[in-house]
């Protein structure tokens, strides 16, 4: 296996963009840790500041060079981030993954994480 770091494409949903996370989408990741789950169930910070947010958008980018896996900022048509997912690998070479995802309360029930799962788990099948 190589250990180079991984590559992360971009990926077209039907109405969703699977992209690099950018600094300029911290106000999403602030707004995802004042929702009662989310920073329980992910690495999404407890406190909304603009630091804490962009500390969690720097460990999606070393997901990446870690080899530990793929972190896709979820973003609408207009390239607005809105929301978090994620392949991660599970060690040991099994050729095996598991997806998570979050999308705060603001963009939910619209339709956003079924598309960014069907599109994360469409390109995944070709890896």
């Amino acid at each position: 296996m190589s250990s180079s770091p991984l590559s992360l494409p971009t990926l077209a949903g039907e109405r969703i963009t699977l992209r690099a996370w950018r600094g300029t989408d911290a106000a999403v990741v602030m707004e995802a840790s004042q929702d009662p789950l989310i920073p329980l169930l992910t690495s999404v910070p407890t406190t909304s500041g603009e630091p804490e947010a962009l500390a969690f958008i720097e460990r999606q980018h070393n997901r990446l060079l870690e080899r530990a896996g793929y972190a896709f900022a979820v973003a609408d048509r207009d390239g607005t981030a809105i929301g978090h997912i994620g392949l991660f690998l599970i060690p040991g070479g099994s050729a095996r993954a598991s997806a998570g995802y979050w999308i705060p309360g603001s963009h939910r029930r619209q339709g956003f994480a079924s598309d960014a799962l069907n599109t994360l788990t469409s390109w995944a099948v070709t890896l």
